[in-house]
């Protein structure tokens, strides 16, 4: 707890020293915790605590996303005191987007992945929810802001909140909890944000290619030094909308050191496109040979950077990223991968 209280003053002064643009919001939260078979058991209470900055245009993807906001979440939350993991504390990286506006207020949805950190003992039983202390945790916030000052606003808005080692290390049942809030937003600067209008880009290639090479990590052992590996070769077709959004079809090949097998897929793809970084929402079924315990349906969530110059404002050639595949939404393996776009 200490040391979160340390990372958030030190962003609270770092920040103020830029304050045009930038917000405080802060949220006491509640909720329930949700697992299989298993839905809203148990109450969860905590608080979340934002620096938020609103894009002006000045890069094309922000004038393109319609000006979304950037920021970064701290959050604490406290789970059942009987569980070893009753304590998690979150840093999470965002992109909250402008779905609606209008003289009252504003629409908004935001997302993001980064770190949770699980206070208590380290736990192997099979029924502890994590076997790791530092996690992955992503979210999903859906609410809406009242313009109720030029500096001050309120925010009402639920959020879903999950937390996994993506099966790095067992046991990996997960914690998925549901949140409604209300966020109290303060401005440090009462001038208005002068939005940058850009010039429409048209994409000149929309049909193209793409490689992928993923090596799938789980079940790490410490005390053995082993960890399962999965090499997957993924091809597909992808189809550019817009600067936006990109879609892509096509399959994947996959050899489990393991299971020493090898296994088929068709695979779709959704990109959300935001300059040098794209987000990806996939969903696979397997064709052949399904591992043991396993859904015949796989998803996959991640994230990729694409290092070179854009072309149409977003990216091509080169690109390196990492997911996290489950089978019926629980967390199976971490892939980290490079690729082609062609």
């Amino acid at each position: 707890m200490k040391y979160f209280l340390v990372i958030t003053i030190k962003f609270i002064v770092f920040t103020g020293l830029y304050s045009q643009n930038i917000s405080y919001q802060l949220s006491p939260i509640y909720g329930y915790k949700f697992q299989k078979n298993n839905f809203f058991s148990e109450p969860i209470s905590g608080f979340t605590f934002d620096i938020n900055r609103t894009t002006d245009g000045s890069k094309y993807w922000q004038y393109d996303h319609n000006y979304p906001q950037m920021g970064i979440q701290l959050m604490a939350r406290d789970f059942d005191k009987n569980s070893p993991h009753h304590l998690t504390f979150s840093v999470i990286p965002y992109l909250e987007f402008n779905l609606l506006k209008n003289n009252s207020g504003t629409l908004q949805i935001k997302h993001g992945t980064g770190l949770a950190y699980a206070a208590g003992k380290k736990s192997n039983n099979e029924n502890s929810l994590l076997g790791s202390k530092l996690n992955a945790s992503s979210i999903i916030d859906f609410g809406y802001k009242f313009n109720t000052g030029k500096q001050l606003n309120l925010k009402p808005g639920i959020l879903v909140s999950h937390i996994s080692n993506g099966n790095l290390v067992s046991p990996n049942k997960g914690i998925n909890a549901l949140f409604a809030y209300l966020q109290l937003s303060y401005n440090l600067s009462s001038i208005k944000v002068e939005l940058i209008q850009q010039e429409k880009i048209t994409i000149t290639k929309r049909w193209r290619q793409e490689y992928r090479l993923s090596f799938g990590l789980y079940d790490y052992v410490k005390k053995e030094k082993t960890i399962g590996l999965q090499i997957q070769h993924m091809c597909l077709q992808t189809y550019t909308h817009n600067t936006r959004f990109r879609s892509g079809f096509g399959t994947e090949i996959m050899h489990d050191r393991n299971l020493k097998k090898f296994l088929l897929s068709v695979y779709a793809e959704e990109n959300v496109l935001i300059g040098h970084l794209v987000t990806r929402y996939g969903i696979g079924v397997y064709v052949t040979n399904i591992p043991i315990n396993s859904s015949r349906i796989y998803e996959k969530v991640g994230i990729a950077w694409f290092p070179f110059r854009l072309r149409d404002a977003i990216g091509q050639g080169l690109c390196i990223g990492a997911d996290i595949k489950a089978h019926k939404f629980k967390g199976v393996m971490i892939d980290l991968n490079a690729g082609f776009l062609f």
